[in-house]
């Protein structure tokens, strides 16, 4: 046991607290008394993230520097093909498609937050199973003080249940159901307000490791001729809202 205590203090040594690069940046979270559609998600990977006061590495060719923005991050390509938008994500500047995502974000009233603010990562995995988390954005504070926002999208379980956790304690949950065609939807009742919180399936490459035993997906064998197809059709349908209430032109996706 005295083993056991002696490598966890080690840990704690090895890897050093690091602060996110974007949260509490106006420009960069885009949230305001508009805000209809909140995505939410945990933190980024090591190497966007200053760790222990020292300086951010520069980032490699093909990262953006913004949320999601790591060339093995599907999320922005995802939300391109369901709504139908160019980004230039192949450009070899990325403070290209950086401008057109933040400027189509604000434009249809989405903001973005990722719900950790400093935490360690075990080693120099991305992964939220590596994070101990030292402190949080208080989103689920934040949510009375933005009674407009109609539906929150979480990247990942794990950032679902740090938000529901948050929303337990401030402001507090009037009522929760999960919705019975839809496992990853929860419809929330707050005091003042009631909102949807969809958990997307996870953007990252890692992913598609579990995906095949996701229930719906079994239980329709054949309907998809991917695990990528599939992930894109659970986010044309986790944002039809967004498509429809903000006036967007509805895009199928292309399986073929």
């Amino acid at each position: 046991m005295k083993q056991q205590h002696e490598t966890e203090d080690r840990n704690i040594l090895i890897f050093p607290v690091g602060k996110h690069p974007y949260n509490g940046l106006h420009d960069e979270t885009l949230l305001s008394d508009t805000t209809r559609w909140l995505i939410v998600g945990s933190f980024p990977p090591p190497r966007y993230v200053s760790f222990g006061g020292q300086l951010r590495q520069r980032l490699p060719e093909g990262d953006m520097d913004y949320y999601y923005g790591s060339r093995n991050n599907a999320f922005w390509s995802l939300l391109q093909e369901v709504f139908g938008q160019n980004w230039s994500l192949d450009a070899a500047d990325k403070e290209i498609p950086k401008h057109l995502i933040k400027s189509w974000l604000r434009k249809h009233n989405v903001g973005v937050v990722d719900i950790i603010q400093t935490a360690a990562r075990r080693g120099n995995s991305a992964s939220d199973s590596s994070l101990q988390v030292f402190s949080t954005v208080p989103v689920g504070g934040i949510l009375p003080l933005m009674p407009q926002i109609e539906r929150i999208f979480c990247t990942s379980f794990y950032v679902k249940n740090l938000l529901i956790k948050q929303m337990r304690v401030d402001p507090g949950i009037r009522a929760l159901a999960v919705d019975p065609g839809d496992r990853r939807l929860l419809h929330v009742e707050l005091e003042d307000m009631k909102l949807d919180i969809y958990t997307l399936i996870s953007p990252s490459p890692q992913a598609f490791k579990s995906l095949a035993r996701d229930p719906f997906y079994r239980a329709n064998p054949g309907a998809w001729p991917s695990l990528a197809a599939f992930r894109l059709e659970q986010y044309r349908r986790a944002l039809l809202p967004v498509l429809e209430k903000e006036g967007l032109k509805k895009h199928e996706p292309d399986f073929t």
